[in-house]
């Protein structure tokens, strides 16, 4: 059958390659010569295709019964005899015949050929298929069964059966297009490279493959019928002729194409139908038509982008022209608006002209009637007076010659005593008074002072005496009214000894002694001040109440108020009765307290507080804090806590009524005008009280002590004082002038500054210096620290070097610095006196102090140049070590600095002990409670530093300066100004809310722990500058790395006087210069210098900075080449450092300095337009439902795009609005935006975090509300009105910013332009936030705890402690954004590591230690960690607790290729802790000889060299250095003997060579590096119960727990799966990857996640190495291969 089916495919393959190829050449008639090949035809007619085939014949023979292979070979012998290819057999007795295949002869035994071609069932095994119960077997032979039971036979022979079978096959490959491949054996032995070539040969032969070569190479494999050829084709002919195209029949056609392109005598030829063609033709037509169809496809090309650019040309036009049209239009618009305002302005000036002439006319009339109306009241007010006095003046005089007897007489009698009384006083004032002029000039004042009493008291008996007889004539009706004054109060019996002054009389005392001023004000008369400026156009006296303030005043808070000042003004007067006492607790919150609570309450109801132009006032002008000492908390008496109105119905004393009336003039300059009005007006003429007159200058001398009026009341007020008390106008007028010239205090005045008033004269101030000097120095209220400093030390005469010098003051155990700049001295005094207060002590006995110190040295100082200051400062610094401000922690240091003090303060008693040692107790400093002043140590220290002291000779003076100069050097932070500031803009740090100290060798960078955060030397500032154009003041910093830094602070330009004091002094001193370029050889003469860009150049001797931009050329010095020669100034930058400077500092030269400064200005804008979502909200916010427009808010609630305080109803994208639940989310966002922002009540308590989660976890499962998200946190902070909101707001931002970015684009263009254009200290970071986001994928979790707390403590940076093996911490940096892999690297960044591979962190977190992978974000692993504790504690337990708190570790977690000695900082820091601990549990296999050698090592680097108590401490702690299951096998003794012999042999080691050796003992163990896990398994019972785990870098092995025995080993690829859980873990052991064989461990241990974790990692590794190999290999053979083709 196999040969039966050869033939018919060799007949196949005859007939497509020989029959039809040939047959089809005779049909197209074409020159063809006919190729002979092999015909098997007749072997197929003899097999099968005749009626007496071989196989018709078997068949036929087979259905006879007896029938056998005999019969059939006779039959087929005598049919088939005379054919060729048939031969019989030789004899009868061989049952075989031959046939002649096309591969040869093959001969056939007939044996069992009708048995096999019958191919019957038999019955037996058919009946045995019938009872057989097997349904399957039953199926398989169902067609058998069925035929045996319905008896119906049909017998298909084997043969007919497969030529069924070829049949179909052949019609299967006649319908397709067939290919042939022919397989040739090389060899009949199946050998390798041996090839017979008579056996190839014959194959080929037979196989027909000779025949098929031959017709191959003289057929013609390409033909094409005509069209087709043409139609493909037939551009050539077109391109051949030009392009014109020829009408003529498709062979002609053809025939020219080829003759054409192929030649006239190339091999090719035309049939009837087709063209025929040899390959290399049809390659050659395929080239010549891709090049013509190139050459018009550019061309098609050209022309189409020609018409593309011409398109978009003709757009653009179009554009531009109608842009054009629109701009004139506009222009001409704009034009047309200007030109109609201008008209429009100029009609309303002529109507208001015409309107202010009528009304000046009309005005002059009133006034011309006001006139006369006044002149006639006047006249008969005169008359009626001048009746009434001609009465009473004739019964005075017949009682005024008795009366004026008796008074001289009495005047005489008493003046007597008061003379004797001046002797008295004299000689008392010169025991007290160190002058005897001062001593006799205020006796004298005393002495006329009570003359002048004593005649007013005398002038006043008289009158009384005189006007009982006159008082009826004076009480008719049309007589003047006689004005009673009230009693002053019993608070003012203190001042009833004022002087009061006397009318028409001039004071002689000490103010009669001050120049006045002449008054060149009379034009300036204060009536008509009155009538321009108050509302009730008078200024005379009054005992009622205002009903209006005297001007009209814009705020009500400043109506109110000014309404009680003047009753305030009255009770201090003593015009009006003070107020009763109301309750116990009436008087319990200070006054001023009350003012400023109602000022601020007040403001808020009304909007804002609105920034007057000294608002600044409000603040403590210098906000310094002195880290070095304890500061005192200066108590303003403004802004006392409280909370009351304006109510003043409460008792005062006179200092609190001063308080009252003077605090709202410092809190509010718009009542300042008004204060002194209402003063002035109160010490009208009409007042005929002399004692409440006297009460109301001391109170305007006061007020004009702390705030001046404006420039329009000024001259007024000036006149006024002039002609109301010449006597007291000068004092006034000297306060007024000097608050002018020093400015507004920030404080009420002082019980002191009350008292002295009294006498119009300064008082003096005691101030303490450094060497317990004591100076006395006179100060008014406008004194300030500057004046005070400045007199000092003018009158200590020799201080040249003031700079640094500050002023301090004292309270308990309190200090402040008030600098030496614009401070007042008073204010400060005054905030003593309250705090002094509020511990329960009076004003007057508050015992402040005033000290001067040096605060800061300049960076030239040099101690020898001014001997005065260097002694003060040496008493300084002496002082500060004994008391502890300056610490010395070295204790030989301290015994020669107290050697050399006793030196200097005792140098004849050098040589007595016993005053070294009654010294010392003076000297020591104490700084903690079990130092000693007696010891013997101290004395035999300081002794041998004096020895030295001695021997070295040298002066006080120059001990001192080295004194000084060591402080200077050793503490430059604790001499330093310090500054409050935050950080708005600039590189990151650790907090925003810092503190500036300037030093002498730079500016500092702080916080409240005295932690520096940033430090920048003179030399890396460039420019500083303070900028007042924003809102606060600023001080922006430029340094030479390119940075800029931007701080707010209140004393931005003492700062920045201060820094350019610093970097002018040096530049001027410095000799040093960087190069701002290279310099040009080819422009170069010999005696320029050659140089690089940042060269550092040394100017010569007499040379300095100065001296730089003064000439255009330098001499210098090259200190890289040492050559020396000229540079043009202007390349160079002058350095500020009078040192050589360090190389790291020229590092960071990242510009030219020269042209930064120049060419660069600060980049802080005076004005910023704030961007809105208005234009954005047109095109994507939903169309606005209502508009409110009944209800007057602060806020705008017509537009989506600005702050609103209703909750939303809908959200604010359109697109958001198509889904049902993003919209109720997008509500319920915006709701609790509002809670955490303040702007909504929340029902139930909630923390802040929980507020969060609600807020942002929507937006985290749902990536469209995250547009939602941004766009209503710029809604909320755009037209914001409440400052606490705007704070919250941008918490919220800067949450959201590291969270994820916006979803779209659009949105993340307008974030980005909002958080560009706003100027809030959080829009910086958020803006860098975004761009760090937008790099990253999102969070997967809100915000952690830690984040909301952080931002929430006005901090932008976290940093999180991270625990190491070894029991250290070190704090990083951890962003929204940092990732496991970050940290990590971050980590081993800082500690030097050399690789961090292996390594990883680890959360601690309840009773779990889980590992963090690397690509998952911290904060979100925490989030999720906590997370599930929860939910297992709720489970577990049935509760939840609320607070987890965690600690994260850094350990290796990977020991794949750990090395000891590799790293010796993770050797140190990491190995050796990590594997200590296994040690000593007993995890490792070691002999007692090693462990003794371990032990050794461990005490070797817990100790060192110390031997001291070795043995107890061993025999103490033997189980810290012994492994726990080798205790046993010594006693202690033993133990002892073994690792103190093993450590007598480390004497050359240390510490770190001791862990070194330590890990590389025990990395000769197997198990090094290895995690063990000890568990119970009940699955396998070869195994024992208890199992000890053991995971490492080579799998996974099983030990026993006693004699750590290994039982089996699996590696990595032998584990097919594992799982985990709570109690549990799971695996299958000993079957390859893909099988399903293995034994199953299952083992208990509450351990499971960990060893879980631990295996996942290990295969993780193992894939990625090999994936990381087989790609080395496979680019490694590549690059071979590519270089054997090369070769």
């Amino acid at each position: 059958c196999i040969n039966f089916a050869n033939e018919h495919l060799q007949q196949f393959f005859v007939k497509h390659i020989f029959k039809l190829e040939q047959q089809e050449y005779n049909n197209e008639s074409i020159n063809w010569q006919h190729i002979e090949f092999v015909d098997n035809q007749d072997c197929l007619d003899l097999l099968a295709l005749k009626p007496l085939s071989l196989f018709a014949l078997l068949d036929e023979e087979s259905k006879f019964p007896k029938g056998n292979n005999s019969t059939f070979l006779n039959k087929v012998s005598h049919t088939h005899r005379s054919s060729p290819i048939y031969s019989r057999p030789k004899d009868d007795f061989e049952c075989s015949f031959t046939l002649v295949h096309f591969a040869g002869s093959v001969i056939y035994d007939c044996e069992k050929f009708l048995e096999k071609n019958r191919d019957t069932f038999n019955s037996d095994l058919l009946n045995v298929v019938k009872s057989s119960e097997s349904s399957f077997l039953k199926n398989l032979f169902e067609e058998d069964v069925s035929r045996s039971r319905n008896r119906v036979v049909h017998h298909h022979t084997l043969g007919s059966q497969f030529r069924k079978s070829l049949d179909a096959l052949m019609k299967t490959l006649q319908s397709c297009q067939p290919l042939f491949v022919r397989c040739i054996k090389p060899n009949d032995n199946k050998s390798k490279e041996f090839f017979d070539r008579i056996l190839v040969c014959r194959q080929l032969r037979y196989s027909g493959m000779m025949e098929t070569i031959r017709i191959r190479k003289a057929g013609y494999p390409m033909r094409h019928t005509f069209e087709y050829f043409v139609a493909r084709y037939g551009v050539l002919i077109n391109h051949y002729f030009s392009g014109n195209k020829v009408n003529m029949p498709a062979k002609e056609l053809v025939r020219k194409i080829c003759d054409s392109y192929l030649g006239k005598n190339a091999d090719w030829q035309l049939g009837r139908t087709k063209v025929f063609l040899k390959d290399v033709h049809d390659f050659l037509l395929e080239n010549k038509r891709d090049e013509i169809m190139t050459v018009y496809a550019t061309k098609i090309q050209t022309w189409y982008r020609m018409h593309r650019v011409r398109k978009r040309f003709l757009n653009a036009r179009h554009s531009i022209i109608l842009l054009q049209a629109c701009t004139r239009m506009y222009v001409c618009r704009k034009r047309f608006r200007t030109v109609k305002k201008g008209v429009t302005r100029l009609q309303s000036i002529v109507r208001s002209r015409k309107l202010v002439s009528d009304l000046r006319a009309k005005v002059e009339l009133v006034i011309q009637l006001q006139a006369l109306c006044r002149g006639k009241m006047a006249r008969d007010n005169f008359r009626a007076i001048r009746d009434a006095v001609g009465t009473v003046r004739i019964e005075i005089k017949k009682l005024s010659k008795q009366s004026q007897a008796e008074i001289t007489r009495e005047f005489e009698r008493e003046r007597v005593l008061l003379w004797e009384q001046k002797i008295l006083d004299e000689n008392r004032l010169t025991e007290e008074l160190t002058n005897y002029e001062d001593a006799v000039r205020e006796a004298n004042q005393m002495y006329l002072t009570r003359v002048q009493n004593l005649q007013n008291k005398l002038l006043e008996k008289h009158r009384k005496k005189t006007s009982s007889s006159a008082n009826e004539k004076l009480s008719g009706p049309g007589s003047p009214k006689v004005v009673t004054y009230v009693s002053p109060p019993d608070a003012f019996q203190d001042y009833n000894r004022i002087n009061k002054e006397p009318e028409g009389s001039v004071r002689s005392s000490t103010s009669s002694q001050r120049a006045l001023r002449p008054n060149n004000y009379s034009e300036y008369q204060f009536s008509k001040y009155a009538m321009t400026y108050f509302q009730n156009n008078t200024e005379e006296f009054t005992l009622k109440p205002l009903r209006q303030p005297l001007h009209a005043l814009k705020e009500e808070v400043d109506h109110a108020a000014a309404l009680s000042i003047f009753l305030m003004i009255m009770r201090f007067m003593g015009n009006l009765a003070d107020a009763a006492a109301s309750g116990p607790d009436s008087a319990a919150q200070p006054v001023m307290g009350r003012i400023y609570d109602t000022i601020s309450r007040t403001n808020s109801i009304a909007g804002s507080v609105r920034g007057e132009g000294d608002s600044m006032a409000l603040k403590k002008r210098s906000m310094k804090r002195r880290l070095a000492s304890l500061t005192l908390k200066r108590k303003s008496v403004i802004s006392s806590p409280g909370s009351a109105d304006l109510n003043i119905d409460f008792p005062t004393t006179p200092l609190e009524k001063i308080h009252f009336i003077i605090g709202f003039g410092i809190v509010r300059p718009a009542l300042r005008d008004e204060i002194i009005c209402q003063i002035c007006k109160q010490l009208h003429a009409s007042n005929q009280n002399s004692e409440s007159r006297a009460r109301g200058w001391i109170l305007l001398s006061l007020v004009l002590g702390c705030f001046g009026p404006s420039d329009k009341l000024v001259n007024y007020l000036k006149n006024f004082m002039h002609n109301a008390s010449p006597s007291f106008a000068a004092y006034c007028e000297d306060k007024l002038e000097r608050t002018r010239q020093n400015g507004v205090r920030s404080q009420p005045p002082s019980y002191m500054e009350l008292q002295v008033s009294r006498h119009m004269k300064p008082f003096t101030l005691s101030v303490i210096l450094m060497d317990h000097s004591v100076h006395k120095l006179d100060a008014d209220s406008a004194t300030t620290a500057k004046e005070l400093v400045n007199s000092l030390c003018d009158r200590m005469g020799s201080i040249t070097d003031r700079f640094g010098f500050s002023l301090f003051i004292a309270l308990y155990d309190k200090v402040s610095s008030l600098g030496s700049g614009s401070e007042h001295v008073m204010d400060a005094i005054c905030q003593c006196e309250q705090y002094a207060k509020d511990l329960g002590a009076s004003e007057k006995n508050a015992p402040w102090r005033l000290y001067l110190r040096k605060e800061c040295f300049n960076p030239w100082h040099y101690p020898l140049d001014d001997l005065v200051s260097t002694n003060l400062i040496y008493h300084q610094v002496t002082r500060g070590i004994k008391y502890g401000e300056y610490k010395i922690e070295d204790q030989s240091e301290l015994a020669q600095i107290l050697a050399e003090r006793f030196f200097i303060e005792h140098r004849a008693s050098v040589g007595d002990s016993r005053k070294l040692a009654s010294v010392l107790e003076k000297y020591v400093p104490k700084y903690g409670e079990g130092d000693s002043f007696s010891d013997q140590q101290w004395i035999q220290r300081v002794s041998s530093a004096l020895n030295s002291v001695l021997a070295n000779e040298r002066s006080p003076d120059l001990m001192k300066a080295e004194l000084v100069n060591m402080a200077r050097l050793k503490w430059p932070l604790l001499f330093s100004f310090f500054f409050e500031a935050l950080k708005i803009s600039g590189p990151p740090l650790r907090r925003n809310d810092i503190i500036l100290a300037i030093n002498w060798t730079g500016l500092f960078v702080t916080d409240e722990r005295e932690d520096i955060l940033l430090e920048l030397t003179f030399i890396e500032i460039v420019a500083v500058a303070a900028n007042s154009k924003l809102q606060n003041l600023c001080l922006e910093v430029q340094t030479t790395s390119g940075e800029e830094f931007i701080f707010r602070t209140l004393n931005a330009e003492e700062i920045s006087d201060v820094m350019q004091y610093f970097l002018e002094g040096l530049r001027a001193r410095s000799k040093y210069v960087i190069t701002l370029s290279t310099s040009k050889e080819e422009t170069q003469s010999p005696d320029f210098l050659k140089f690089n860009k940042g060269d550092v150049l040394e100017l010569p001797s007499g040379t300095f900075g100065t001296d730089v931009g003064q000439s255009a050329i330098i001499n210098a010095t090259n200190l890289r080449t040492g050559m020396t020669g000229t540079v043009s100034s202007d390349r160079v930058y002058v350095l500020p450092t009078i040192t050589r400077p360090p190389e790291d500092a020229l590092n960071r030269f990242a510009f030219n300095p020269n042209e930064r400064v120049v060419s660069r200005p600060f980049s802080v804008p005076e004005t910023i337009t704030p961007h809105t979502l208005e234009a954005f909200a047109e095109e994507n916010f939903r169309s606005t439902l209502r508009k409110n427009l009944t209800i007057r808010k602060r806020y705008r609630s017509d537009v989506l795009w600005a702050y609103n305080r209703d909750p939303l109803k809908q959200p604010l994208l359109k697109r958001i609005l198509a889904s049902q639940e993003m919209s109720e989310q997008a509500c319920g966002m915006f709701l609790n935006m509002m809670k955490y922002m303040g702007d909504f009540p929340g029902k139930k308590p909630r923390s802040m975090t929980e507020v969060t989660d609600a807020l942002f976890e929507p937006a985290i499962k749902l990536e469209p509300l995250r547009d939602e998200l941004f766009c209503q946190l710029m809604k909320q902070l755009t037209e914001n009105p409440v400052p606490y909101s705007v704070q919250r707001g941008w918490e919220l931002m800067w949450l959201a910013t590291g969270l994820f970015p916006p979803y779209s684009p659009p949105v993340i263009k307008e974030l980005t332009a909002f958080l560009k254009s706003k100027l809030h200290a959080y829009a910086k970071e958020c803006l860098d936030r975004l761009g760090r986001a937008l790099k990253l994928p999102g969070r997967k979790y809100p915000p952690h705890k830690v984040e909301v707390q952080a931002i929430q403590g006005a901090t932008t940076h976290i940093y999180h402690k991270v625990a190491f093996p070894d029991d250290t911490d070190l704090p990083f940096e951890v962003e929204s954004g940092t990732r496991a892999r970050d940290l990590a690297a971050a980590i081993g960044a800082k500690l030097r590591l050399k690789s961090v591979h292996g390594f990883s962190l680890f959360v601690r977190i309840a009773d779990k230690v889980i590992s963090v992978e690397d690509n998952d974000f911290f904060f979100d692993f925490v989030r999720y960690l906590t997370e599930w504790i929860k939910k297992e504690k709720c489970t577990k337990d049935n509760y939840a607790s609320t607070n987890f708190n965690y600690q994260l570790f850094f350990m290796k977690k990977l020991w794949t290729d750990t090395v000891p000695g590799r790293d010796p900082v993770a050797d140190g820091m990491f190995h050796y802790y990590q594997e200590l601990p296994k040690l000593l549990r007993g995890y490792h296999n070691i002999t007692p000889q090693k462990a003794a050698l371990l032990a050794a090592l461990q005490y070797k680097v817990r100790f060192e060299d110390n031997k001291i108590n070795i043995g107890s401490n061993l025999a103490k702690h033997l189980d810290e250095y012994i492994p726990v299951d080798l205790l046993k096998y010594q006693s202690v003794e033993d133990w002892k003997v073994s690792i103190l012999s093993a450590y007598n042999t480390m004497t050359d080691i240390g510490q770190e060579e001791a862990k070194l050796k330590f890990l590389q003992t025990i990395y000769e163990l197997d198990t090094f590096g290895s995690a063990f896990f000890e568990v119970k398994q009940s699955t396998e019972q070869e195994l024992p119960t208890n199992l000890l785990i053991v995971i490492n870098k080579t799998g996974v092995s099983l030990k026993h727990p006693v004699s750590k025995a290994t039982i089996t080993h699996y590696s990595f690829s032998q584990i097919s799966n594992w799982s985990s859980g709570n109690n549990y873990f799971h695996m299958t052991l000993g079957s390859s990857l893909g099988s399903s064989g293995g034994s199953k461990l299952l083992c208990e241990t509450p351990l499971g996640y960990k060893m879980d974790d631990l295996l996942t990692s290990y295969v993780r590794h193992k894939l990625r190495s090999s994936q990381r190999t087989s790609k080395a290999t496979s680019l490694k053979s590549s690059q071979n291969q590519n270089t054997s083709y090369s070769t």
